[in-house]
């Protein structure tokens, strides 16, 4: 469950005053007033070691040295070696381009660079990493090779002595947008091998831009949104065969591309070959040259994306059995999980599904002989590189930035990483920060017209740094529950004071939904339109639902208490006496379970779900049930088996079960002691 973050929003903006209350509203709550404005290029020369790379590139061009482009396996390191690789080689210059397969490891790497050397190149121009290679840019000295580094990743302390490290991120780099992807920070050298013009090179190389930009999730504001902007402008006719031959085989051909739908179709496909296969089935792609291989090699990004969403689900299944067998996991800040020789080229994606899932930071480790692989995700306002960054001394080699970080590690280290990780988190983050919804505005029914819905578009595109802007409409009565595609979806009509709202819930099974005909609820909306026969109406899609009475702060408070009780930390005496449950308590509980036994026992409902359930049908409201007392209750049942839970973790009535003293319950016992 997530926090409803109604963002405040900021006074004193001096807006246009035809824009609608929607856009007026998302503008103040975000307090960014410059959206509407025009965005310009900075001068690519604003980044130190610009020229130096510039003169040296030219000096190769002069002295008709070998130049390799040196790149990464994600989307973002494909299109900034597809960019780079190919305006050199339309220079005419004897160019060959290199990037490394997920086996061999992120970054340059000694043995890539000798196979350069023996294929003759003289300079290797990074794309999208090469932050850190101090080792292998001495290396290559030593070989006669110069090295050119272009990256976005965040630098340590030092710099690797290469001939010119363009990166916004460097402390002295005076260029004022810091947030380029890899592919962005490619493009401005490519501009400053055009004598500077950012438009030029957008106009070769918009569509890779797009795509990469999109691709490596950084913030769509400055540049990125005018990289973004003008990109997917230019995907749908772009001339390259391979994307047109992408957009045919991911069935998005003939739809209007936003950064959206370019998340989930290209994107995907494209980090897959990385995954997967080999980065460079993605670059052949691009480079293809006939319409017939271009087709091809699209169809196999395609398959293999398919087999990463076939393994992706049987390691998330494989961590979900053993998390419902170890509930304890899920319980601590940081969940840490492990398991043997899972493909490394999916873990990261696992990690950000189980982060959805329990809200909470999730690292997970790949084991093969005596060497861990992991990836990890965070949530916002817990660093995840600085966490690491703590424990670096457990690691072979460790990376990252504060959303997501990845390292390796030796196995008999990964018990005190635990150690490591557990205290840090203990004496820097006594209550761990939520995943949390940021709300822009709350709308009456005067505010849901098609007209204020259109007008959000000024604000496109949405991405990182600038979502989809998001609603809170409160007290709707709950009219009808209607399910969709066999149950896939649920719609629901909805009831705002004189207005009725047809909503969709993507994802959702009206038989898992919770809430009944009549029930008040708060819902959080994207807003659509929906053009049927003639007629243009409001479609809001739901985030997320919850009983209009729900209380938020004290139920994460008490969420976070229970978590406490859990991992047996230090307890405030008064708050652990509220929490210890009633006889009264028990029945009410026990009655609950036993009366909707048909439904908990076969829809693997969370339990925040059937909590809210319970406090929204007792006649007194439960005032002085909260969720931390509930759980207990539950956890005292099931030790006396008069519940319990199968391996899908539905609660379930024991019909065999005997009469039991819970006041004897180890579990109050513990509390009552502390």
């Amino acid at each position: 469950m997530k926090v409803w973050n109604l963002i405040k929003p900021t006074q004193n903006i001096n807006l246009p005053k035809d824009i609608s209350p929607l856009v007026a509203g998302v503008i103040c709550a975000r307090n960014n007033s410059h959206i509407l404005e025009k965005i310009e290029f900075h001068s690519p020369f604003e980044f130190i070691d610009m020229d130096k790379a510039v003169n040296r590139i030219n000096e190769a061009m002069e002295n008709e040295e070998k130049i390799a482009v040196y790149g990464d396996y994600d989307c973002d390191g494909i299109t900034s070696t597809y960019i780079m690789y190919n305006y050199l080689e339309s220079q005419e210059i004897d160019v060959v381009w290199y990037i490394p397969d997920r086996n061999e490891g992120y970054g340059l790497n000694n043995n890539a660079v000798k196979k350069l050397h023996e294929q003759d190149v003289k300079l290797i121009i990074t794309v999208d990493n090469g932050i850190s290679a101090h080792e292998e840019v001495e290396y290559a000295k030593t070989l006669g090779i110069d090295i050119i580094i272009t990256d976005h990743h965040r630098p340590g302390n030092k710099l690797p002595k290469a001939v010119a490290v363009i990166n916004p991120q460097r402390r002295d780099c005076p260029s004022k947008y810091k947030e380029l992807a890899g592919v962005g920070v490619a493009l401005k050298l490519i501009a400053a091998l055009m004598d500077g013009d950012c438009d030029m090179a957008m106009e070769f190389f918009g569509e890779f831009a797009a795509i990469g930009t999109i691709g490596d999730i950084v913030p769509l504001t400055g540049e990125n949104r005018l990289i973004a902007g003008r990109g997917l402008q230019s995907i749908t006719t772009s001339e390259n065969l391979g994307i047109s031959a992408l957009l045919e085989q991911s069935g998005v051909a003939n739809k209007t591309l936003n950064s959206v739908n370019v998340a989930f179709s290209l994107v995907p496909r494209i980090n897959a070959a990385g995954r997967l296969g080999s980065p460079k089935q993605a670059m052949e792609l691009f480079i293809d040259k006939e319409y017939e291989d271009a087709q091809e090699n699209a169809a196999r990004l395609c398959r293999l994306n398919n087999q990463r969403k076939e393994l992706e689900e049987t390691i998330y299944i494989e961590i979900n059995e053993h998390i419902n067998s170890n509930p304890n996991i899920t319980y601590e800040r940081v969940m840490i999980l492990q398991g043997k020789s899972w493909h490394h080229g999916v873990i990261g994606i696992v990690a950000a599904r189980f982060t959805e899932k329990y809200g909470k930071p999730v690292i997970i480790i790949s084991v093969a002989d005596d060497k861990g692989t992991a990836s990890g995700r965070s949530v916002p306002g817990f660093d995840m590189y600085a966490a690491l960054l703590n424990c670096k001394e457990l690691f072979i080699k460790f990376g990252g930035h504060e959303m997501a970080a990845g390292f390796s590690i030796e196995t008999k280290n990964i018990e005190k990483l635990h150690e490591a990780m557990n205290l840090y988190t203990y004496e820097n983050y006594q209550i761990m920060p939520n995943l949390a919804y940021n709300i822009d505005m709350e709308l009456s029914n005067q505010n849901i017209t098609v007209e204020n819905i259109e007008d959000l578009r000024l604000l496109e595109p949405f991405g990182q740094g600038n979502p989809e802007p998001l609603f809170l409409i409160r007290n709707l009565q709950l009219m009808s529950i209607i399910p969709l595609t066999n149950g896939a979806h649920t719609k629901l009509i909805l009831k705002l004071g004189d207005i009725s709202l047809t909503a969709l819930y993507f994802k959702m099974n009206p038989e898992k939904f919770i809430y009944t005909q009549g029930d008040k609820v708060d819902i959080l909306v994207t807003l659509n339109i929906n053009e049927y026969q003639g007629t243009v109406s409001v479609n809001p899609y739901i985030k997320d639902i919850r009983s209009h009475r729900f209380a938020q702060s004290k139920f994460f408070s008490a969420q976070s208490f229970y978590e406490r009780i859990k991992r047996k930390e230090s307890l405030d005496p008064k708050l652990t006496a509220k929490v210890i449950p009633s006889r009264k308590d028990f029945a009410k509980i026990y009655t609950y379970i036993k009366n909707n036994n048909s439904k908990l026992s076969t829809q693997g409902l969370p339990v925040q779900d059937i909590y809210i359930g319970f406090i929204s049908i007792s006649s007194d409201k439960n005032e002085n049930m909260n969720y931390c007392k509930f759980k207990i209750a539950l956890d005292v049942l099931e030790e006396f088996e008069l519940i319990n839970k199968d391996e899908n973790n539905n609660i379930k009535i024991n019909p065999t079960s005997q009469k039991a003293d819970l006041e004897k319950s180890e579990i109050i016992e513990y509390l009552r002691s502390k």
